[in-house]
């Protein structure tokens, strides 16, 4: 029912459209303390939809393609959240 998906210490995780990358031990600590409490709650990606969907809103009339792209990530992370768990 539920895929999965590992973290490696050492994956990058790339930014779209900045060209920067940072690594997953390259987060304070603070962070990823309340990532780790997310991915154990089961709640990360609608947590991460949630933010994404306040982004969106205030995209909506300056730069409505870049809202109805964010709609579209949204709805894809909401699909995660109900059939996916992330798994160490």
């Amino acid at each position: 029912m539920y895929g999965t998906y590992q973290l490696q210490a050492n994956d990058t995780i790339w930014s779209h459209n900045i060209l920067r990358h940072w690594f997953v031990r390259d987060f304070d600590t603070e962070h990823l303390d309340d990532l780790k409490a997310q991915v154990a709650s089961g709640d990360y990606f609608i947590t991460l939809a949630t933010k994404l969907d306040d982004l969106s809103q205030q995209l909506a009339e300056i730069h409505p393609a870049g809202h109805i792209t964010l709609e579209k990530i949204i709805a894809d992370l909401s699909y995660l959240q109900n059939n996916y768990r992330i798994k160490r």
